[in-house]
């Protein structure tokens, strides 16, 4: 959806634009207060190997939160953060029998503003695009050391922030066996 409220079916009947939002309120920002921006969403970070806990920071997964009101939208589901040393772990996972992911994209940068490649928060500009996620299934993917490249330029006791966007439909389980 764009930050007007107006959502583009990408996925199916009953598809949202679905985007992670960190559980503890100092760790997103949403696009929504940036003019730059025509998109709603968030930004989640900073976070770094001493403000996430193990397992990881938690974030909830909203669909259809057009002008980034999470009251207008549905939670689709959860995910985490972890980060070990220069490595960051994301991991989520769409609420099991009610929802799926038919596409993922996810974005890490120790660079506040480096939100993708340009000043875009379009997902499909993200580092990692992959899918379909199934209902309840977790998907995992690292950056960093022997993973995907994030983006900026890293310290060494660098900051990350991350951004975890999927569409999102409604799981419709499989005729039974005849």
């Amino acid at each position: 959806c764009g930050n007007d409220n107006t959502c583009v079916d990408s996925g199916g009947p009953g598809c949202e634009t679905a985007f992670a939002l960190a559980d503890e309120p100092s760790l997103s920002s949403d696009f929504c207060t940036d003019s730059t921006f025509t998109r709603w969403g968030w930004t989640n970070g900073p976070y770094t190997t001493v403000n996430t806990p193990s397992p990881g920071a938690e974030l909830k997964m909203y669909a259809g939160a057009g002008q980034c009101d999470i009251t207008k939208g549905t939670e689709v589901g959860a995910a985490t953060v972890e980060v070990d040393g220069s490595t960051v772990t994301v991991t989520f996972t769409p609420t099991m029998d009610a929802f799926e992911f038919t596409e993922f994209h996810v974005q890490v940068s120790c660079d506040p503003l480096k939100y993708a490649p340009g000043p875009t928060v379009a997902p499909g500009q993200y580092t990692v695009i992959g899918g379909p996620t199934g209902t309840g299934d977790t998907t995992t993917i690292t950056f960093g050391e022997n993973g995907n490249p994030i983006d900026g330029t890293c310290e060494s006791t660098a900051s990350y922030w991350v951004i975890i966007h999927a569409v999102s439909c409604p799981y419709t389980p499989p005729p039974p066996p005849v």
